[in-house]
This record gives C-alpha cells, sequence and structure tokens, in this order.
C-alpha cells in the first residue's frame, strides 16, 4: 500500500510514501520551508489493492491532521 501526495491545481504527484507517517512527516517539513500556504492544494490518498484509492485528506484538513501527528508522536515519546 501506497500513500500519495498530490498537488490538485497541476495534477502533479508530489510524492509517493511507504507509510502515512513518512507522508504527514513531508508535508510538515514543506509547511516549515515555505508556510501553510503551500500545501493548501495537497490531497492526500492511499493506494489500495486493485488501483483503487482512498482519500485521507486534502486542503486545509490536510494541514491539520499532519500537524496533529506530530504533536501525538511527541507526546507519546515523553
Amino acid at each position: 500500500m501506497a500513500f500519495e501526495l498530490w498537488e490538485t491545481e497541476s495534477r502533479n504527484l508530489a510524492g509517493v510514501y511507504d507509510t502515512e507517517a513518512a507522508a504527514f512527516a513531508a508535508i510538515r517539513e514543506v509547511i516549515s520551508l515555505r508556510g501553510r500556504d503551500a500545501v493548501r492544494t495537497f490531497a492526500l490518498v492511499r493506494g489500495k489493492p486493485g488501483g483503487n484509492v482512498e482519500s485521507i485528506a486534502s486542503g486545509t484538513a490536510l494541514m491539520d491532521l499532519a500537524l496533529k501527528t506530530v504533536h501525538r508522536s511527541t507526546r507519546a515519546a515523553s
């Protein structure tokens, strides 16, 4: 199963990740380097068997989810 990060306006594939956590880390890195506006048009989908995809989140919901996961993992490590 792969996690694909898409830029929805240009319809370009921005990255493919083995785990959801790796995809969220990439989103956080873009936010850190370029700001929140840089990922407003991103969408994250999960590839499923048979070529189907499942939408995980996009836009501000995707940003919020990626930023929440770092807080959860930071708390778990404490």
